[in-house]
C-alpha cells in the first residue's frame, strides 16, 4: 500500500478471511499485521477447511490504520476456489477429417493460474483406440489421428486429487468426403513467415502438402493467395504425385498409421509461393485441383 506519491503507508493492516460456510464448517480468521507499504499474508487450506468441507469461495475485508492519524482505509473482495486443475484449449486443428490422410490436432493444457500444464499424464482415445501421453515443458499434447473413421477426441488428465473436478477435453471431428479417397491437406509450419528482404517486393516459401490420390501420376494444382480482402497470388502448376512417407512424427500418432487405401498412393508435394508484402499480417492459402481442395490460414 502507497501514498499517492509512491512513499509506503506505515501501521497496522487488520485482515479477516471467511469461508464463507456456516457452523462446524464456518471458519473465520483475523490477523493484525504491522505494515511498511505492500505486504503478502498466506493462510493455509487446512485452517480454511476447504478440501473438508467443500469450500468455493473465501471472502477477504482489509483495515489499515496509518501510524499517527489513525485514518482508516478499507477494501473487501471475494475469490473462488478453482476445483478444476487442469483446463484444455485448442490451439489447431485441421478443418477436416480426409480420407487416406491423418488428422493432426494440438491442445495447451493450463493450470488455474494459467500457466503451462507440465508434465501432466493424459489418456487420449479417438476412434476406438486409447493411449496415454505427457505434456511437454509448453504444456502442449500434440496427437496425430490416422483413423478415417474417427468421430470425436476425449482427452482425460490422469492427475486428478481428492475433491477435484475431472479435467476433460472432448472435440468432434469434420469429415471430408471424396468419392474417389483423393484429398490435399496443407501441412502449415508453424513458425512465422519471414517478410521479403529490403528491396525485394515478394518472398518466397515452401508450403509441403500431403495428397491422396487414386489412378493419378500427375495433377495441375492451383495455389492462391487471399490477404486483406482480395486475392494476393495465384498460380497453377503441374505437379508429380509420388508415393512416399509423410512428414508426420510417430511419437504423436494415436495408432499406427495404416497403408494406403487399395488403388491409392499418398505422400507429399512441396509446393513454392510468393507472398508480395502486401500479404499481411494474415494470409489463407488455397490450393485444388479437379478432384481435392484444401485450404490453411497462417
Amino acid at each position: 500500500m502507497s501514498y499517492t506519491f509512491g512513499q509506503p503507508v506505515k501501521g497496522n493492516l487488520s485482515i479477516t478471511i471467511d469461508n464463507t460456510k456456516s457452523r462446524k464448517c464456518q471458519t473465520r480468521i483475523t490477523r493484525n499485521i504491522t505494515i511498511s507499504g505492500c505486504t503478502d499474508v498466506e493462510e493455509t487450506a487446512a485452517k480454511l477447511q476447504i478440501v473438508d468441507c467443500n469450500v468455493y469461495s473465501l471472502k477477504v475485508n482489509a483495515v489499515v490504520t496509518e501510524e499517527g492519524t489513525g485514518v482508516e482505509a478499507m477494501a473487501s473482495t471475494t475469490t473462488s476456489i478453482q476445483r478444476r486443475l487442469i483446463t484444455f484449449k485448442t490451439l489447431y486443428k485441421d478443418h477436416y477429417m480426409k480420407p487416406n490422410l491423418p488428422f493432426t490436432l494440438k491442445v495447451r493444457a493450463s493450470r488455474p493460474d494459467n500457466t503451462a500444464g507440465v508434465g501432466v499424464p493424459v489418456e487420449l482415445c479417438a476412434g476406438g483406440q486409447c493411449t496415454n501421453l505427457t505434456t511437454g515443458v509448453d504444456g502442449l499434447i500434440t496427437a496425430v489421428l490416422p483413423n478415417y473413421q474417427s468421430v470425436s477426441v476425449r482427452m482425460k488428465a490422469l492427475n486428478s486429487r481428492v475433491n477435484m473436478h475431472s479435467s476433460e477435453y472432448y472435440q468432434t471431428l469434420s469429415h471430408y468426403f471424396s468419392p474417389s479417397n483423393s484429398s490435399l491437406l496443407i501441412y502449415a509450419p508453424e513458425e512465422t513467415l519471414k517478410c521479403a528482404e529490403a528491396g525485394q517486393s515478394t518472398s518466397q516459401h515452401i508450403l509441403p502438402v500431403l495428397f491422396s490420390a487414386r489412378d493419378q501420376p500427375t495433377a495441375a494444382i492451383t495455389v492462391q493467395v487471399v490477404s486483406r480482402g482480395s486475392i494476393q497470388y495465384t498460380n497453377t502448376q503441374d505437379y508429380q504425385l509420388p508415393s512416399g512417407p509423410l512428414p508426420i512424427s510417430t511419437e504423436h500418432l494415436v495408432e499406427p498409421l495404416p497403408p494406403p487405401l487399395p488403388g491409392t498412393v499418398r505422400g507429399v508435394i512441396n509446393l513454392t509461393i510468393s507472398l508480395p508484402n502486401t500479404a499481411s499480417p494474415i494470409v489463407k492459402v488455397s490450393q485444388f485441383h479437379p478432384t481435392a481442395v484444401s485450404s490453411g490460414a497462417r
